[in-house]
């Protein structure tokens, strides 16, 4: 019963994190927003203004791996179990920028775009936490992905007799 309920969640999950790590990764974070959060850091404008190129490179890369991660549980709705597992794997690392990402980044991302410069990292980050905890919890739940029962022939398993 819960198994397309929790398909459809993440596949929803995965697009609105998706976009928001678009945004968050080609909008908000550039290289004045940077210069300013390394400024914020106690970086004097010379050294920010020399670590913010090679340092937006590097964020861009990491952020298009999680493009592409949240872009692969767009496959949710296939009901393979290496999506979820991907999924699982791509949310609970994202998840972590909650308590990773400094609290200079989001200062900047006020300073320079007000509320709209930190819902990016607050929707992704902070949804990737919940649906961490939502697939952790159906996973212990059925011991199984996609909150399938033993004998699911989708599971590549024979079917089991009911337990009596």
């Amino acid at each position: 019963m819960w198994t397309r309920r929790l398909q459809i969640l993440v596949f929803t999950c995965s697009l609105v994190f998706t976009l928001g790590t678009a945004l968050q990764n080609f909008v908000v974070v550039d290289e004045e927003m940077l210069r300013h959060t390394m400024r914020l850091a106690g970086q004097t404008a010379d050294e920010a203004a020399a670590n913010a190129p090679g340092f937006l490179t590097g964020f861009r890369v990491v952020g298009c791996v999680y493009l592409v991660g949240n872009a692969l549980g767009l496959l949710a709705l296939t009901g393979r179990n290496w999506v979820f597992w991907v999924v699982l794997a791509v949310n609970v690392t994202q998840a972590a920028g909650v308590v990773v990402i400094p609290a200079e980044v989001f200062a900047a991302s006020l300073d320079l775009y007000g509320t709209a410069g930190v819902l990016p990292t607050a929707v992704t980050d902070g949804g990737a936490l919940l649906l961490s905890a939502v697939l952790v919890l159906f996973l212990v739940r059925f011991r199984r992905p996609w909150a399938r029962r033993r004998g699911d022939p989708r599971d590549g398993q024979r079917d089991e007799p009911a337990p009596r």
